[in-house]
């Protein structure tokens, strides 16, 4: 914090005219250095709530030039609706072929004009998840029956869209159990969207397998 608190332009100059010298250009530097921090400490206020990815677009190109007619007060900003089909048949992974035996087993359509919002949707935890629970897939996709599940098709419509996942879903494996696949083995199994510590993925895990509170099913809040 400055000593004297924030300095105006004529009382900068007016400090130089007394001072003078080496001691005035130590002034100058102590005024606009706190000039800056001044600066640094209001776009951290600003942008507490943006993600290290938000900050990093800003950055980008002529982003920042794009929003200054806004902040000036003679541009506006429209927001977009985003919406997934979620009405749309599944693909299968482009990974996976039904040459290869893979097949839907299951899928849950919804609205065909389903809009984005991550506020609309929610983690969900079985009791038998919670804690140090774990439960068997088979098990949880029968309790998740009456739950309203999304599907892959939001799995896959993230991936191309990952700066709209929600940062709070780092560290989990996010399931999507609206959609479920076959092996030709026999074998079901459920895919999951996850962060790899440098970019949003996806991978799958059977349905004899165990699921604990590390991964949640992604439902619908409404």
């Amino acid at each position: 914090m400055l000593k004297y608190g924030k300095l105006t332009g004529d009382e900068i100059e007016d400090a130089l005219n007394r001072i003078g010298g080496d001691e005035g250009i130590k002034a100058l530097r102590a005024a606009t250095e706190g000039l800056n921090v001044q600066r640094v400490l209001a776009l951290q206020r600003a942008t507490a709530a943006w993600s290290a990815a938000d900050i990093a677009r800003f950055s980008e190109g002529d982003m920042a030039k794009l929003v200054l007619p806004v902040v000036r007060g003679y541009g506006k900003v429209e927001l977009m609706e985003l919406f997934v089909d979620l009405a749309a048949d599944a693909p299968l992974p482009k990974e996976w072929s039904a040459s290869d035996g893979w097949k839907i087993e299951e899928h849950r359509k919804g609205n065909p004009q389903w809009r984005y919002e991550p506020s609309q949707l929610r983690l969900h935890l079985s009791p038998n998840q919670q804690g140090d629970k774990y439960i068997v897939g088979d098990k949880l996709r029968k309790e998740l029956v009456s739950v309203p599940v999304m599907n892959a098709n939001l799995l896959d419509w993230l991936l191309l869209h990952p700066e709209l996942i929600p940062d709070s879903w780092k560290g989990k494996y996010v399931f999507f159990w609206g959609t479920i696949y076959r092996h030709r083995g026999g074998s079901l199994c459920v895919r999951y969207l996850y962060w790899d510590g440098s970019a949003w993925s996806w991978s799958s895990r059977w349905l004899d397998d165990y699921f604990d509170a590390d991964g949640p099913a992604v439902v619908s809040a409404s």
